[in-house]
């Protein structure tokens, strides 16, 4: 039988995650805003980079704080703060349309997304477990993604129909799209696990966990490898546009690729519940064929150079999703939202490292396609080597339990005894 047919998750909860995570995704500049920042601010693609640089930089800064701020301060005023950030970098870059506005706006932005970025997760994680249904996360969790890819096919096909002469309407009207987001956490649940967290998440609780990380090689594995995996698609995710031009795509066919590109995705991630413990080391063996075939299209027609990246970005996501759902499974306690952090950490390191590659390469080289054609190939030769690591160590282990146990240590808690419920959902490689 399966699991749905033994929980249901509190409908409220259901439906306003589902709700917060649609307009927080639902931004129509996000298709344009790296070509708007060469068309409006006459910014060159390396001077593009650094802005990227500086975001993932603050995000790397505020990160793990943040996500101690979520586990120690009620999760649903850290959610409602940061798309109303985010939107505020909206504002600066409608009024102030040069490098100096840009780079506020995303250091505005960067602070937004440190908030949200573990604290999601672990909001829903914990209140689905209070209400006795834990194991309905993934699903939960996917319908979520899931909605905000819809917001982004809304947002992109709004882009689409604007196009780049509306760019201070397309900024508008997401700022506007951010404060409803903000405003939608007023809906959430109540959350019934604050006064547990308060209690239980001490100051020196990170400095702990972070020993625990170092002696602990199985947590550390999970940690880390679902870093690499969701810092390779940070990494890349704001690039496409740049390289769709550069293989001579028009402008105006920009967001109607992205748009393709969130349907397949939204279509994938309705489907992941089918393969929610896909095991990180498969994972990674994915990444690596996506790097290849992007690699591999670079040099084929503009229909296939296309359909190769497209791919690449429709299922990098799902890819990021199984990731974030198999951490999840892994932790326990009080401290979730700072473990999630951590690992954000990690991805955003990653990312930095590859925009910073590509910046270089499309610099170096001269041109987009080139700079692709050298993350890609740098990217697959480091997952495949993360990945040989991995199966000479041994692998992940084969028991969710004790991946649980491990991570409840690693948080500086002592694990509870396994339950029957806790077992029969392998992690394995």
């Amino acid at each position: 039988m399966s699991v749905s047919s033994h929980y249901q998750p509190p409908r409220r909860l259901a439906i306003m995650v589902v709700v917060y995570k649609f307009f927080s995704e639902c931004f129509p500049i996000y298709p344009l805003y790296a070509v708007m920042f060469a068309d409006r601010g006459g910014l060159s693609t390396a001077a593009i980079s650094v802005l990227f640089l500086v975001w993932i930089a603050v995000a790397m800064v505020a990160e793990v704080p943040t996500g101690v701020l979520g586990d120690r301060l009620s999760r649903r005023v850290v959610l409602g703060c940061s798309p109303l950030l985010t939107g505020l970098a909206f504002v600066s870059w409608w009024l102030w349309p040069v490098f100096a506005g840009f780079l506020l706006g995303f250091v505005l932005w960067g602070v937004g997304y440190s908030l949200q970025s573990g604290c999601f997760q672990a909001y829903v994680y914990d209140e689905l477990a209070a209400a006795g249904c834990s194991p309905m996360f993934a699903r939960v969790y996917f319908r979520a993604e899931a909605a905000g890819l819809v917001g982004q096919v809304v947002a992109f096909i709004s882009a689409s129909v604007v196009g780049p002469s509306g760019y201070v309407t397309l900024l508008i009207v997401s700022a506007i799209m951010a404060g409803l987001s903000g405003l939608s956490v007023v809906a959430l649940p109540p959350e019934t696990t604050a006064g547990q967290r308060h209690h239980e998440v001490r100051p020196g609780a990170l400095k702990h966990a972070m020993g625990q990380l170092r002696s602990h090689p199985q947590l550390r594995l999970v940690v880390v490898m679902t870093a690499l995996v969701c810092g390779v698609g940070a990494g890349l995710e704001e690039f496409p546009p740049l390289y769709y031009r550069a293989l001579g795509l028009g402008t105006q066919w920009v967001p109607l690729v992205l748009v393709t590109v969130l349907v397949i995705s939204t279509a994938l991630t309705m489907m992941a519940r089918r393969w929610p413990h896909l095991s990180l080391t498969r994972n990674l063996l994915l990444v690596v064929g996506l790097m290849l075939l992007v690699l591999i299209t670079s040099w084929a027609s503009l229909p296939v150079a296309l359909a190769g990246v497209v791919t690449y970005q429709a299922v990098i996501k799902l890819s990021q999703v199984l990731a974030h759902n198999s951490l999840q499974e892994c932790m326990t306690g009080s401290a979730r939202a700072t473990v999630g952090s951590v690992q954000a950490l990690g991805a955003e390191v990653v990312a930095m490292v590859i925009s910073a590659g590509y910046g270089l390469g499309s610099r170096v080289i001269g041109h987009d396609v080139g700079a692709m054609r050298l993350v890609a190939l740098v990217v697959a030769f480091t997952c495949l080597v993360a990945w040989g690591s991995i199966r000479r160590g041994g692998g992940l282990g084969t028991d969710v339990q004790t991946a649980r146990q491990v991570a409840q240590v690693g948080a500086g808690y002592i694990a509870p005894k396994p339950t029957r419920r806790d077992s029969g959902s392998p992690i394995s490689t």
